[in-house]
């Protein structure tokens, strides 16, 4: 039958333990044990009715979330998420719910970060406890986006941010900017993953398997010349570590600000399918799932006025034109 204990993290009392196959790990909200003792008896009254009304009356979000993190998942943004809604039932989750939480949560931000940040981890939580018969899907409308085309650099940006950059902080943006690596992957590149003889690096991929990248002979040079003094090959911590640098990079050589996913990831996939690399291989190289992510998401197409001039306006063989003459011919 099993039951369940108390144990503290940090100030707080969590409960854990196993009823008839029923796990659970979470937090009680509280610092007062005899409140804990409290939640503890309901948790297990739960347990108790979910044996007769099914496991859906009862699961709640924590317990959701705890599955989709024990998959390997990604815990980004769930925090402030697990703040609002550790103790709420799953079943009493509607979409109508995960709105009102994207207001509560960012009352100040716009429409992409409410998908990104509270809908799509909510969604993805919910429906992968659902597969594993927990509780029903749901499905939430996302908040309608303005789409906005990127600025995507060129390569006469990216040698003028290398020299006004730090050694480590150029060879990054190379990088990012030649193989297709999301800044989170880039930052965690180490030498051990980095093999010059076959020209390749192995990215360990936030969202994937790991990918083996090409990289090309600049890059190579530029990453043979650097120091090795630690394990990380551009020695920065994580994603956010660069931003001051990078802004710091940008200024002293007086180009415009490009972010470093713009410039890097969307730079790649550009830059390919402007050189006639069809989509699918685009796609393969950088290690999109499909080439319609390629497509929609991240290549942006030449300059329009540009590819019309270059293709139409040179003095191309004109076509005979055969036209009739409708006149009617004078007998003589």
């Amino acid at each position: 039958m099993g039951s369940l204990k108390l144990f503290k993290r940090g100030e707080i009392w969590w409960v854990r333990g196993t009823i008839n196959g029923f796990r659970i790990r979470e937090s009680t909200g509280t610092a007062e044990k005899s409140i804990a003792e409290q939640y503890k008896a309901k948790r297990t009254l739960e347990v108790h009715k979910a044996e007769i009304h099914g496991q859906e009356s009862v699961v709640t979000f924590a317990a959701a979330m705890e599955i989709y993190l024990n998959a390997d998942k990604s815990e980004r943004f769930l925090a402030p998420i697990f703040a609002e809604w550790g103790h709420k039932k799953v079943s009493e989750i509607k979409p109508g719910n995960v709105h009102d939480l994207c207001l509560k949560l960012y009352p100040n931000s716009g429409p992409a970060t409410h998908n990104r940040q509270v809908i799509t981890p909510v969604q993805a939580i919910i429906n992968h406890a659902a597969k594993r018969g927990l509780c029903n899907p749901i499905k939430v409308e996302r908040f309608k986006v303005e789409k906005k085309i990127p600025r995507v650099g060129n390569q006469q940006w990216l040698e003028s941010f290398i020299a006004h950059a730090s050694p480590h902080l150029g060879a990054l943006a190379m990088f990012m900017a030649y193989t297709g690596a999301r800044i989170s992957e880039a930052v965690r590149l180490e030498w051990k993953d980095v093999d010059f003889d076959n020209q390749v690096a192995v990215l360990r991929k936030t969202k994937t398997d790991p990918l083996v990248c090409t990289m090309p002979q600049p890059l190579i040079i530029k990453l043979a010349n650097l120091e090795r003094t630690q394990d990380r090959v551009f020695r920065y911590k994580s994603r956010n570590s660069i931003q001051t640098a990078w802004a710091t990079a940008e200024k002293n050589a007086e180009i415009e600000h490009i972010p470093p996913h713009d410039m890097g990831r969307r730079y790649f996939a550009t830059a390919l399918m402007q050189n006639g690399i069809d989509p699918v291989t685009v796609a393969k190289a950088g290690g999109w799932k499909s080439k319609r992510m390629v497509l929609e998401v991240y290549a942006q197409p030449s300059d329009t006025k540009e590819a019309v001039q270059n293709t139409f306006g040179t003095k191309l063989t004109q076509p005979h034109i055969a036209v009739q003459n409708n006149k009617s011919k004078t007998k003589r």
